[in-house]
């Protein structure tokens, strides 16, 4: 594993564990073991670091959830699947993790944020298609509208102006907004199902 790697690796798993704020170059060079001029040689300043640690990061999560998307029995098992994916997220990572890019970093969020929820606008968008040809969503549903309607709920779950960190515990939040998306879309047979499922 080169240098590189070794900081990426490092940075990639302590920013959301810890926060971005809370770990500082300082951090970085002494957890990995190089010097502070070795570390700024690679990143001379921890913005460009944080771009390319939470790119990392986003991508593996975006490789998880394809193959998630590869591995569901049909379109409700799929969704379930990656709520219970993201429960797990929202567990595992710092409360302030996404905070800290929202106010520090807001360039890097926006970026993120764009080709992120492109990302899962796709996923969303053909998981419709799926689940009306499997017979578990409701036929009259428009796949494009309702996908962008996820995406902009989805949004919101991670704005702190609309659920302060401190006020909404996110796990809750996904469980709930994953009961209010397929409650809507699922037709008779889908609900159906929906009634054996526990989102945990």
């Amino acid at each position: 594993m080169t240098v590189t790697d070794k900081i990426l690796d490092y940075c990639t798993g302590a920013f959301f564990r810890l926060g971005i704020k809370s770990v500082s170059m300082d951090d970085i060079s002494r957890e990995i073991g190089i010097s502070k001029k070795t570390l700024y040689a690679y990143y001379p300043a921890k913005q460009k670091l944080v771009y390319k640690a939470v790119n990392l990061y986003v991508k593996q999560e975006e490789k998880d959830i394809a193959s998630l998307v590869e591995s569901s029995a049909d379109a409700i098992d799929e969704v379930i699947n990656i709520a219970r994916h993201n429960i797990k997220f929202f567990q595992s990572i710092s409360p302030s993790a996404i905070y800290d890019l929202q106010k520090y970093y807001p360039e890097i969020w926006k970026s993120i944020e764009t080709k992120h929820f492109s990302f899962i606008y796709n996923i969303v968008k053909e998981n419709i298609d799926r689940g009306i040809h499997e017979k578990i969503y409701r036929e009259d549903l428009n796949p494009d509208i309702i996908a962008r309607l996820y995406v902009q709920k989805a949004l919101s779950i991670a704005d702190d102006k609309i659920f302060p960190i401190h006020s909404f515990d996110k796990t809750l939040l996904v469980r709930e907004f994953i009961k209010y998306h397929l409650h809507g879309i699922s037709n008779e047979n889908g609900l159906k199902k929906l009634e054996t499922i526990v989102i945990s």
